[in-house]
């Protein structure tokens, strides 16, 4: 009996946010051991929805090699499962594409303890003690710091230091 993973939350019309576990699900599919595409649809011969590749032959002629046969799937269920071949490397290529981009981003913190230091500078140069830099920027590293464990926002992320 073959290992069965479930594709989706049980209600696929509420899909929740990926989860680490349910994106580590996904990457161990082994998607460099899936038929190379691309994957084409067309209809068999008894007019059950068919997904396919082209291969070429021996003589150099092109022929379809049936991947999957559809008994009870729409159009739309299979044109869906054709393009998740292209698809699905994509998307996991996007979302580290991302990822990267965020790591590499200054935090929330460097970027205001980089503001007051700013402030700082200038109101030295300016010999400006009465604007009171000093307390802004204070207040400035206040918010850069990390909120105390407790302290969250209405959806769950920690106020604070964050991104």
């Amino acid at each position: 009996m073959p290992n069965i993973i479930p594709s989706a939350t049980p209600d696929d019309t509420n899909p929740t946010a990926l989860t680490p576990e349910r994106e580590q699900e996904i990457r161990s599919r082994r998607l460099d051991e899936v038929t190379a595409g691309p994957w084409l649809v067309a209809d068999a011969e008894n007019g059950r929805p068919l997904i396919y590749v082209e291969r070429e032959g021996n003589g150099g002629e092109v022929r379809a090699l049936p991947l999957l046969v559809a008994d009870a799937a729409s159009e739309a269920d299979v044109q869906f499962v054709a393009s998740a071949r292209r698809s699905v490397p994509e998307l996991l290529a996007e979302l580290d594409r991302v990822r990267a981009e965020l790591a590499a981003r200054p935090t929330r913190a460097e970027v205001l303890n980089e503001a007051a230091d700013k402030i700082e500078r200038k109101a030295k140069s300016m010999d400006a003690t009465w604007l009171r830099a000093d307390q802004v920027c204070d207040a400035l590293r206040r918010l850069g710091d990390p909120a105390p464990a407790d302290e969250q926002r209405t959806d769950g992320t920690p106020i604070g230091g964050d991104r």
